[in-house]
């Protein structure tokens, strides 16, 4: 995306425009630290360029932040959350309950407390079942995913491949547990992960700020989270790619950013914002840990 605001102009405009943000999720790598010296000058120049007036945003300044904003979370739901048999015999994982609440609504909750209203759910196991969301979510779109049984979860992403420029592209089956990680802003595309020494799960490795790989198991890597943000161009490049990738005879075997780092990797600039563990996001991958969070799972007829 062409910039049209410094570094320290976004930052400290978006901080202007969002004075109820939670700053308590940790801050991209490149994120500005400003100094009483810095704030005073980045202040003077949004001033001088029309954007605040004395610490207000003006019109022209939310116009300013307007490439910038993150227009729609595309939810990838069409799985079969095999990981948490019994309970998705009956139901689709994003849609298990815990303590009275699904797994996607707290995704949800959380893009709308950031300013983010369109929401796309793609559905493929059990789709009928995520009807129950327009009860409390009426303008929420549901896009059928007519290839979740015969491929990976690229073909969530491939049937929404129109609708990626500045998205979020989120599994469906995650605990936000702090609603700050969804962003109304984003300076560039962007990786939720957990600094880690080492993993065995899926991971990244960086180059300096940027992504440089993914891989399952690394060093002084981040731990993948699957919360993902494209602005507009790389959106737009992701999407050509992905149903490129899908029509080759290998293409539907892939995960959706596995597949474009694989084929892709020099076409992207794609940073990360840290993840506290099991404090931010929390994903839920064994029946067992469903039952710690809600202790009703335990009773063998409980499927919430």
């Amino acid at each position: 995306m062409k910039q049209t605001l410094t570094r320290p102009q976004f930052d400290l405009l978006v901080e202007l425009a969002t004075p109820n943000d939670d700053r308590a999720v940790a801050p991209m790598a490149t994120e500005t630290r400003f100094t009483p010296a810095l704030r005073e000058q980045t202040l003077r120049e949004l001033t001088e360029r029309g954007f605040i007036a004395g610490t207000t945003v003006t019109e022209k300044g939310s116009a300013a932040l307007e490439p910038y904003r993150a227009r729609r979370v595309i939810l990838t739901a069409a799985g079969l959350g095999q990981r948490l048999v019994p309970v998705t015999y009956v139901m689709p994982k994003p849609l298990v309950k815990i303590n009275g609440r699904r797994l996607i609504e707290t995704i949800i909750d959380a893009a709308r407390a950031a300013g983010i209203e369109e929401i796309v759910v793609v559905r493929g196991y059990m789709g009928e079942k995520f009807d129950v969301l327009r009860e409390k979510y009426p303008d929420i779109r549901l896009i059928d995913n007519p290839y979740f049984n015969e491929a990976n979860n690229i073909s969530s992403v491939f049937v929404a491949a129109d609708l990626l420029e500045n998205a979020y592209i989120c599994d469906a089956d995650l605990l936000v547990k702090k609603p700050a990680v969804f962003k109304k802003y984003h300076w560039c595309s962007n990786y939720l992960g957990i600094p880690m020494a080492h993993s065995d799960d899926w991971c990244f490795t960086m180059n300096g700020d940027c992504i440089a790989s993914q891989q399952v198991g690394g060093d002084n890597c981040y731990q993948q989270i699957g919360v993902a943000y494209f602005d507009g161009e790389t959106g737009r490049t992701a999407g050509r790619q992905t149903k490129e990738i899908f029509a080759t005879p290998e293409g539907k075997k892939y995960f959706w950013d596995n597949a474009l780092y694989t084929f892709h990797m020099p076409d992207y600039h794609i940073e990360m914002r840290n993840c506290a563990a099991g404090q931010d996001v929390l994903e839920i991958d064994t029946y067992e840990e469903l039952c710690r969070l809600d202790e009703r799972y335990r009773a063998p007829d409980y499927v919430g």
